[in-house]
């Protein structure tokens, strides 16, 4: 009878045994653990998939690397994926998905993107029944009209600015469609795309004088230093907080809080996760032809009390009942 009750003990441990670990899931970052918007799309993820699934993270690093070395890192990360042998993989931000998802889409293994701002046609990644996921569209326009409800001031002219990285690149392409400029309503909207901080900071400090009101910060993660290395992009996301001459507002959830800039119509990291996180649980399921792409939330309002006061901001009730406020 002992034996019985003992067989009967290592068959139940076995099976929730299987249940703690339903699948092994591979996510290739593009970025790194310690940028902002990995912690918070990974939070997300972590929050559906764990402790269910084993999640294992491979990070590109391509916000710091040469991009000489983008291909190499790929191939570090192809090398992890036939080690680990995932039952799913997760691939974040247009670098993992330009250069890994044509070595996996032929290995059948199912397939999850999230924070694509290209067309995910571009990646191959249509027509497959195992692959879904979710595409990014910064707010850029619609932030403009956010400026226009919070700004003490009448604004007529404001600023893109950003990096030249490819994430950058496919942003301002999609938005502004290889011109320069667009007119939001009554406002005109410009964007520059810079290669270093001295160009960088030479904008910003010159901005009041070109005739800008407002100065949306975009990615500046790429930028480069006078040794031509790239610069901790939180230093140069504090410097222009505290230099330019105008009022700044972000376009990203990891830019605004206390000490970075005072708000912005921003999609959340955690909010891609999460999503990209069902979309897994799916497919992990065996379900198929889900369909891609999904787009994402249309935005929410992020604000820092402390910034917005001190640049000055003036947020109607309506505004702030559906926002997150950072403090």
């Amino acid at each position: 009878m002992r034996r019985i009750w003992c067989l009967c003990y290592i068959a139940v441990l076995l099976v929730f045994a299987q249940q703690a670990w339903a699948g092994k899931v591979l996510v290739i970052e593009s970025y790194h653990n310690e940028f902002s918007w990995d912690q918070s799309y990974l939070r997300g993820l972590y929050g559906v998939l764990s402790p269910e699934h084993e999640i294992r993270t491979f990070e590109m690093d391509t916000k710091r690397i040469p991009e000489e070395f983008f291909a190499d890192k790929a191939e570090e990360a192809f090398a992890l994926f036939q080690e680990y042998r995932p039952d799913l993989v997760v691939l974040a931000d247009d670098n993992a998905n330009r250069f890994l998802a044509p070595k996996l889409l032929g290995t059948g293994v199912p397939i999850v993107f999230l924070g694509v701002n290209n067309n995910p046609r571009e990646y191959g990644l249509y027509g497959y029944p195992h692959v879904a996921g979710i595409i990014e569209r910064p707010l850029l326009f619609a932030s403009v009209n956010i400026a226009r409800k919070i700004s003490p001031f009448a604004i007529k002219r404001v600023l893109f600015l950003f990096d030249s990285s490819e994430t950058s690149n496919l942003v301002v392409a999609n938005a502004f469609h290889d011109g320069t400029s667009k007119h939001i309503c009554d406002v005109r909207a410009d964007v520059r795309q810079v290669s270093t901080v001295a160009e960088w900071m030479e904008i910003v400090r010159s901005a009041k004088k070109n005739g800008y009101d407002l100065l949306f910060v975009g990615l500046l993660q790429r930028l480069k230093d006078a040794r031509g290395l790239c610069t901790k992009g939180e230093s140069v996301l504090e410097w222009t907080v505290k230099n330019a001459p105008v009022p700044c507002m972000g376009l990203w959830d990891f830019s605004i809080g206390k000490g970075k800039l005072p708000a912005g119509l921003v999609h959340l990291g955690e909010y891609q996760g999460r999503a990209a996180g069902e979309i897994a649980k799916k497919l992990l399921a065996g379900e198929r032809n889900i369909g891609v792409p999904l787009a994402v939330e249309e935005g929410v309002f992020m604000f820092s009390r402390s910034e917005a006061e001190k640049a000055g901001l003036i947020i109607p009730p309506a505004l702030q009942a559906d926002a997150v406020v950072v403090e």
